[in-house]
């Protein structure tokens, strides 16, 4: 291009410069041409990978601004207009767009290739704060482990690793909470795309909140943003009054609108008069389309942990996990206070069609101590994860699993054994393994796992090595309680 934009220069005998034929001048050059030379030089088909420790990039093409303050105006602005930036973490990111905002505010098209740390996309957020620009974001954010760092003892959840089928849609929503998240979620971009996991690296969760929730909201264009609906004028006006307050400045009314109703009408109820309440058109509908409805609201999606937890959506991201400010969000049980009729009608649909898990044996024991046997006798599916400790020489998962033997219509039961179960055990058994032998008398089906041991072997096949002696033994002595009560 360099060559392109000069002269040609020689000598003669004497040593004297002599022109040769001059070139075409960058002045005679259209700016529409001029603009298509400089965009072929400057960007680039595959992605600018940012270097971590390296210099920003101030001067896209030294030989472009060599040109004038125009051309290299025009370079400047379509090399971060039109290139697509890698930056393989979200802090290179941050640090980059705070030392050059003017830079970072031309920016379109991001990736982030490696967010792996999940605290890290905090600094994911400020950084996308310096990018007024941006029209495409590509983001890598290690979303399993995410949710694991929200699953907190303090809050009733095991603090435990977690296997991508471990997390289900009410565990996937604790990415919520996380404060780098939050403020994504105030951003809007018109293409947001979260990466899966691969050979790379982990990533998103498939079908995850990442992908199907914070993705779209970030796609959403704010309530503020959208076009406003035409001011509709008001076609009802007082008899004799002018409705020129109602139309646009200038413009006078030419005609007068009539009084809506009877003239002299009272427009109050008459005071003592009884005001007949509404009736309830829900109860109205046929009890098939009511049952529909129950089940459509009261139906959750992944297993239900019952807890006095405040909801996700009403948490307040950070560690404090304070509440917000404002209305507290309800909860879908909400639908069984409206009525006696509505409760009688629509409580059984909530235990019969939601799985519950319960993470401490002594979780187990509140539930089924509150709520009553009319209750109970819809529950059908049940995880519970066991503990080794004991109250007064009682084992509490004993305790627990034998307040499970009142459930009759229990049809599903997984029991995660504790490590220490499981590792260390050197009979052939483990707590409570009597009260399960009724249990599938009774018709339950269950299901034994190690959550320690599983993970392991799903780390060693995701990385490709082999599993560790003590994690195949774990495996296999689960594998031989599972056979004596039927397989799985």
């Amino acid at each position: 291009m360099g060559q392109f934009l000069t002269t040609q220069a020689s000598t003669d005998g004497g040593g004297r410069k002599t022109r040769g034929p001059p070139t075409k001048a960058i002045s005679d050059l259209g700016e529409e041409v001029l603009k298509k030379i400089v965009r072929f030089a400057v960007v680039q088909s595959s992605p600018i990978v940012f270097q971590p420790g390296s210099r920003p990039p101030n001067d896209p093409f030294p030989g472009v601004a060599a040109f004038g303050p125009r051309i290299g105006g025009w370079a400047q602005e379509l090399y971060f207009k039109e290139n697509i930036f890698r930056f393989s973490y979200s802090m290179d990111l941050h640090d980059w767009a705070k030392a050059k905002p003017k830079h970072a505010s031309l920016l379109r098209r991001v990736h982030i290739v490696q967010c792996v740390i999940p605290w890290d996309t905090k600094f994911l957020a400020k950084g996308v704060n310096f990018l007024t620009g941006l029209q495409e974001l590509y983001l890598k954010i290690d979303e399993l482990e995410m949710v694991s760092q929200q699953c907190k003892a303090k809050q009733g959840f095991r603090e435990v690793e977690l296997r991508p089928e471990d997390v289900d849609r009410q565990l996937n929503l604790l990415v919520l909470l996380n404060p780098g998240v939050a403020a994504l979620r105030q951003f809007r971009v018109p293409k947001v795309s979260f990466i899966l996991s691969g050979p790379d690296g982990p990533g998103a969760i498939p079908a995850g909140v990442l992908r199907t929730l914070v993705a779209k909201e970030m796609m959403t264009p704010l309530p503020n943003s959208l076009p406003k609906a035409p001011r509709k004028r008001k076609l009802v006006s007082t008899e004799g009054e002018d409705d020129d307050e109602y139309l646009p400045s200038g413009k006078a009314s030419r005609t007068k609108r009539k009084r809506v109703g009877n003239k002299g009408a009272s427009d109050h109820i008459a005071v003592g008069a009884k005001r007949t309440p509404p009736g309830c058109r829900l109860l109205e509908l046929p009890a098939e389309l009511r049952n529909r409805i129950y089940s459509y609201a009261l139906q959750v999606d992944g297993k239900v942990n019952p807890s006095t937890r405040p909801a996700v959506t009403y948490i307040k991201p950070g560690r404090s996990r304070r509440a917000q400010s404002g209305p507290e969000a309800c909860s879908a049980l909400a639908l069984l206070q409206t009525c006696k009729q509505i409760n009688a009608e629509a409580f059984s649909f909530y235990y019969s069609e939601n799985a519950f898990v319960f993470y401490y044996p002594l979780q187990v024991l509140t539930v089924l101590q509150f709520i009553s046997n009319e209750r109970k006798k819809y529950i059908c599916d049940i995880t519970i994860w066991t503990d080794s400790h004991k109250l007064g020489g009682v084992s509490i998962t004993e305790a627990a699993l034998m307040a499970l033997t009142t459930l009759k219509n229990l049809k599903q039961l997984r029991v995660i054994l504790e490590w220490k179960a499981v590792y260390r055990n050197t009979s052939g058994t483990f707590p409570g393994h009597d009260i399960l032998k009724t249990l599938k008398h009774n018709g339950v089906r269950i299901t034994l796992h190690s959550q320690e041991a599983e993970y392991a072997a799903f780390i060693a096949t995701r990385d490709g090595y082999r599993l560790h002696h003590n994690d195949q033994t774990a495996l296999a002595k689960v594998k031989n309680w599972q056979d004596g009560f039927g397989g799985t």
